[in-house]
């Protein structure tokens, strides 16, 4: 049985598995046209100020420092039935001093169902490991009317994140 198994499990490593690691998605090109659907996750790691921000914006209040930027809807699939098909993330590394940072940014679909209430958006989600230890683990936007929105999730060695908030208001 072992033996008849290993062509599938094979099969299954080529195609399954290594779509995680193989999917690049393109950063957030700010030439695009803007879209007021539009969300985007950056990130920035700063060796000369000793931080790391994982921030949310949209497209009319974009960040003037430099960062990497994905667009949340370059970060899943829809499926032709009118659902969500898969959701993507992106890894980055990042060394301040003597920590090792994990930072996983990802797309968090409004709803599963494309046709339901908030099908249409995809939010961002976000979280940092400081030498394989979680830090922060949250989404930055919920499928609301009102309620509170994360901007900024700053990280120094040593220290517990800061998560900076606004209104729905003030985000858009």
């Amino acid at each position: 049985m072992i033996l008849s198994m290993r062509p599938y499990l094979a099969l299954v490593l080529i195609l399954g598995f290594g779509n995680g690691y193989a999917f690049k998605p393109p950063q957030y090109d700010r030439s695009f046209p803007r879209a007021d659907d539009t969300r985007i996750v950056g990130i920035e790691c700063n060796r000369n100020s000793n931080t790391l921000e994982v921030g949310y914006f949209t497209a009319y209040n974009l960040p003037t420092k430099t960062m990497d930027l994905w667009n949340t809807f370059d970060l899943k699939k829809n499926a032709p039935d009118g659902c969500v098909e898969s959701v993507y993330e992106v890894k980055r590394r990042c060394n301040l001093g003597k920590d090792r940072y994990l930072i996983i940014v990802r797309a968090v679909p409004g709803n599963w169902n494309l046709n339901g209430q908030c099908g249409g958006a995809t939010y961002g989600g976000t979280k940092i490991f400081r030498n394989r230890v979680l830090l922060f683990d949250g989404d930055f936007e919920e499928c609301s009317l009102d309620g509170e929105i994360v901007t900024k999730v700053l990280v120094r060695p040593g220290m517990k994140p800061l998560v900076s908030k606004v209104s729905r208001k003030e985000f858009f």
